[in-house]
């Protein structure tokens, strides 16, 4: 038989350990509002809630919509660096054009003709330098083969004349990868092209300002034209006229740097420069898609997760009041406790 004093212990330590485990709550409760508060969540990891499946794909959906905006921003600024290296290269083209219809005039002389030589050859050396231009440290110009310039000059050079611009011959690079381009995502189902082929975009037009250069300077460049749509790559040799007699052959490898050049505006870099503001309309397209689902997503997470503050400041305080209570009620069980064993 339990006498009344072992009854009253055996009662006394029930409700003090429930006591004590309604404090460890009441704590608990604490540390979760005042969560909710500071972080704004009622949820912070999937466990918290009864869907935490929904969450955790909420949360993935949301951060790849995320990275998409991220490489969009950076893909953006390249294919519009590009759009203005093109934009450029279209001026310096009519540039030359303009100083071919000049030099093809039979009342300039060997000697006008070679002075407009100079600034032709000045034109080739920009084109170059643009289709050689680098963006955040590649060559966008440079196909697959993006780490090093793709347009070099080339040994041998001219034979003829052996020395100065006119000597320069130029090409583009032969380097495994450079005929090749590469597509980056712009979301889940969309990629676009980032790169280009550099000799398909500037090379008609770097070998008909070569052409033109040395043709308007005195020399013939070989091999000749024959189709303008696709003249041959120069092979670094072509003798000098000889005037008067040569005057009538100067003038028209002069119209026929015409053709290539027209033909190269118009064919390669025109096109690609299309090309270019037909993709930049294709990232506006894909990344409004994207913020949609983006927001979409953020909206149904916010409803999931997001925690009401001023129902989370009246549940801090009613934890913090119950703790406060269960204390007093647990320091009055402890005094008298420490009385039965008196």
């Amino acid at each position: 038989m339990i006498s009344g004093g072992a009854m009253s212990r055996v009662s006394t330590n029930y409700l003090s350990g429930t006591l004590q485990f309604g404090m460890a709550d009441n704590r608990l409760k604490i540390a979760k509002y005042t969560e909710e508060i500071t972080s704004g969540f009622k949820v912070i990891t999937p466990a918290d809630t009864a869907q935490p499946g929904l969450i955790a794909g909420l949360r993935e959906l949301d951060g790849r919509m995320q990275s998409h905006l991220d490489r969009m921003k950076t893909m953006r600024g390249g294919l519009e660096y590009q759009e203005s290296v093109l934009g450029e290269s279209e001026n310096v083209v009519q540039r030359a054009l303009e100083l071919a219809t000049q030099g093809a005039n039979g009342t300039y002389t060997a000697e006008s003709r070679a002075k407009m030589a100079e600034e032709v050859f000045g034109l080739r050396d920009q084109l170059v330098s643009l289709a050689n231009s680098s963006y955040q440290g590649t060559y966008p110009f440079a196909g697959n083969q993006d780490d090093q310039p793709p347009f070099t000059t080339q040994t041998p050079s001219y034979t003829n004349p052996a020395t100065g611009p006119g000597s320069q011959r130029y090409g583009y690079t032969t380097a495994s990868g450079a005929d090749g381009t590469r597509s980056a995502e712009l979301s889940d189902t969309v990629s676009v092209r980032v790169n280009a082929v550099g000799s398909a975009v500037f090379g008609r037009a770097i070998e008909g300002l070569e052409r033109l250069g040395r043709a308007l300077a005195g020399y013939r460049t070989d091999p000749s034209v024959t189709d303008p749509s696709a003249p041959p790559s120069p092979d670094g040799t072509g003798a000098a006229y000889t005037f008067p007699a040569d005057n009538a052959a100067q003038a028209s490898d002069i119209r026929q740097t015409i053709d290539i050049l027209k033909s190269a505006s118009s064919t390669q870099i025109g096109t690609e420069r299309s090309s270019l503001g037909a993709r930049l309309n294709k990232l506006q397209s894909a990344r409004s898609v994207v913020e949609v689902a983006q927001v979409s997503a953020r909206e149904s997470l916010s409803g999931l997760q997001d925690a009401d503050i001023a129902e989370s400041a009246t549940n801090l305080s009613e934890a913090k009041t119950a703790l406060e209570a269960t204390m007093t009620v647990s320091g009055q069980v402890l005094r008298l406790t420490i009385l039965d064993y008196l």
